[in-house]
């Protein structure tokens, strides 16, 4: 799983501002880009007069009115005689700023209003993109992003130095790139009974992790969770939140602890289950039902990331936009896997944006699923931490959001030389907004419900 929360995760940024170019260029994560022959892609019309290539790269004073559904399905596998699922759909309107910050960097605001039928949630989504001049064009790359919705839930993601490319100006048909999986990122949830929970998860290129929660246990006293995983799939889940204190109020346990040892061929990963002594080294071991199968065998990374241009392509039969933006568009996709050997997760995150030259982005499609190998949530009975016996999930959780463009407005017109025409009147949709609220809602509706389950008082 990614926590950008968590998940983190690699959410993209900004599309073209035109389309062209031709031949194949592969991108390294740095920046150094090679280019050589490749097909040539069919043409696409621009309109006269045409603006430089980058015309509308990191333009401030844009708005744009977007609308969509966001919908999100849970799905529990083991918990019945058959899997039992609940689906809700929310509609979706979005309003979408540009301006630009004091470093020059153009900064997106994303204000979102979920309507579903029994409750309206609301979040403000800011990104901060950089404009980054490289031999083959320009670098559009996401610095951050920061989520603050009405629950008062504040996620914060900030990408690496080879983390958070989105997009390749000028948008090229067949060009290919790709990102690591360096992050930070931060969650503070006032929301998490009994008390405030912040999370901080450092994230190496590799995907490998360590992570802090600290939260308060069910007695109200505040408690640090930590949680390691190795680029060898092996990592390490303490529970300080299941602390014990004798009726003398001196800690005689500092809580569990769980152990994940990375799998050895075909078979499971081994889980061990520990208390915690007083002084919190591993103690006494506990009851642990192990993995029926293996569900790693065809891991060979914790993240990775493929992120492809097309040329010419239709729109997603999601996509809704105003009429006078339903034609053909380039495709800007990521595909982003990541595995958590701690909490038995595998995450796969597909973004599409779809780019015109005017008016720019019409068209952003994301698909979040979430498969839990492993359940925290006590729900198969008395278990801590239930494992999946076959190759089927514990239970997976799975968000997809559609935003289409219904209108854009540009930025006012002091001289001649900002005029419309000269700007293309689009805007250049960091898909990071959308990808980054999806991302969250998938972590709020999975991983926080499993979160306050298992840290949960109990003797298991």
């Amino acid at each position: 799983m990614s926590h950008r929360r968590l998940l983190g995760l690699l959410i993209g940024t900004a599309l073209l501002a035109g389309c062209g170019g031709g031949g194949n260029t592969v991108f390294t994560p740095g920046g150094n880009n090679v280019v050589t022959p490749g097909p040539t892609p069919t043409p696409i019309p621009t309109p006269t007069p045409s603006p430089p290539p980058n015309g509308r790269a990191g333009l401030a004073g844009v708005s744009a009115n977007y609308t969509g559904t966001l919908t999100e399905t849970d799905t529990n596998n083991v918990i019945g005689a058959s899997p039992v699922s609940t689906t809700s759909t929310a509609q979706v309107t979005s309003l979408v700023k540009t301006t630009r910050d004091i470093s020059g960097n153009t900064v997106f605001t994303n204000t979102e209003t979920d309507v579903a039928q029994l409750r309206t949630t609301s979040a403000s989504i800011v990104a901060t993109v950089v404009y980054q001049t490289v031999p083959a064009g320009t670098n559009v790359r996401t610095l951050s992003t920061v989520e603050t919705d009405s629950s008062g839930a504040i996620f914060e993601t900030d990408f690496g130095k080879n983390n958070g490319l989105v997009d390749i100006l000028p948008e090229a048909d067949g060009v290919t790139f790709t990102n690591d999986g360096g992050l930070t990122y931060k969650e503070t949830d006032p929301g998490v009974n009994p008390g405030a929970v912040t999370t901080t998860r450092q994230q190496n290129p590799d995907g490998s992790y360590s992570s802090t929660t600290n939260t308060l246990d069910a007695s109200g006293i505040p408690r640090t969770n930590t949680a390691t995983e190795g680029v060898d799939q092996s990592g390490t889940y303490r529970i300080e939140a299941l602390a014990a204190v004798d009726a003398g109020g001196n800690v005689t346990s500092l809580g569990r602890a769980f152990t994940f040892a990375a799998p050895v061929g075909a078979a499971p990963p081994a889980i061990g289950y520990y208390n915690l002594t007083a002084a919190g080294s591993l103690g006494s071991v506990r009851v642990q039902t192990q993995p029926g199968v293996n569900w790693l065998p065809n891991v060979t990374s914790l993240v990775s990331e493929t992120d492809t241009i097309s040329a010419n392509q239709k729109l997603d039969t999601s996509c809704a936009p105003a009429a006078a933006f339903a034609g053909t568009a380039t495709l800007v996709k990521q595909v982003v896997t990541t595995v958590d050997v701690v909490l038995g997760t595998i995450e796969t995150r597909t973004t599409s944006a779809y780019d015109q030259f005017i008016p720019g982005t019409v068209c952003a499609v994301v698909s979040d699923s979430i498969q839990n190998f492993y359940d925290y949530s006590q729900q198969e009975g008395n278990f801590r931490l239930f494992p999946a016996q076959t190759a089927t999930p514990v239970a997976t959780v799975t968000v997809n959001e559609t935003l289409s463009l219904q209108s854009v407005t540009p930025p006012s017109t002091s001289s001649s030389a900002r005029s419309t025409s000269s700007l293309g009147a689009g805007l250049v949709l960091p898909h990071s907004l959308v990808a980054s609220r999806v991302e969250h809602v998938v972590h709020q509706q999975g991983l926080r419900r499993l979160l306050t389950r298992r840290s949960a008082g109990g003797n298991q």
